[in-house]
């Protein structure tokens, strides 16, 4: 069956167009991780950090067990801790899994430094850098395929004589410029 010039681009355009519709969660997930990672130095884009300030209760005693249970009963921290040790004759240090807790019984004080998981954007970088390793791998090579399936039929959407006159030529030429050229002078 022959298509005529006008159909054929129509199909083409349709085709982009429900390829774009298709990948555009995927799009998002990658473009919104990857500027996140992009940024790793400047922020913990999987943590964020905290820190807590609360009073010491007048009746807890100076001794190792009566803070460890004053802490699991009454601030709900895990029975054991990781470490405990005493910095000074009226300081404790008390580690837990992402959080530290300090106990001044001088100044009756307790801070409480930690981070706390930015579920989202913890699990979109997840995704991004495809920590699976496996299904989410068949995922990312379908996505990289509809990507550049998404570039090519992208270049025929008009009359190739456009593409080579027009600025698209330009536009196009930048694209490929940008990266090699980049490598180039890196190297």
């Amino acid at each position: 069956m022959k298509f005529s010039r006008f159909s054929a681009r129509k199909m083409v355009r349709t085709f982009h167009r429900d390829i774009g519709y298709l990948i555009i969660g995927l799009t998002f997930v990658y473009a919104i991780s990857g500027i996140a990672v992009n940024h790793i130095k400047d922020w913990n884009p999987n943590y964020a950090v905290y820190e807590k300030q609360f009073s010491l209760p007048l009746s807890l005693k100076n001794e190792n067990e009566a803070i460890k249970k004053w802490l699991h009963q009454e601030r709900n921290f895990p029975a054991r801790p990781n470490d405990f040790f005493q910095i000074s004759a009226n300081e404790y240090q008390v580690s837990y899994d992402l959080k530290t807790i300090t106990i001044n019984f001088k100044e009756r004080l307790v801070i409480e430094e930690g981070e706390e998981s930015r579920f989202l954007l913890k699990a979109l970088n997840w995704l991004h850098l495809n920590r699976n390793k496996e299904s989410w791998t068949i995922i990312a090579d379908f996505y990289a395929i509809m990507l550049l399936i998404l570039a090519f039929s992208g270049l025929f959407m008009f009359p190739v004589k456009r593409l080579i006159k027009g600025r698209g030529i330009v536009l196009v030429s930048v694209g490929f410029i940008v990266p090699f050229g980049y490598v180039y002078l890196m190297s």
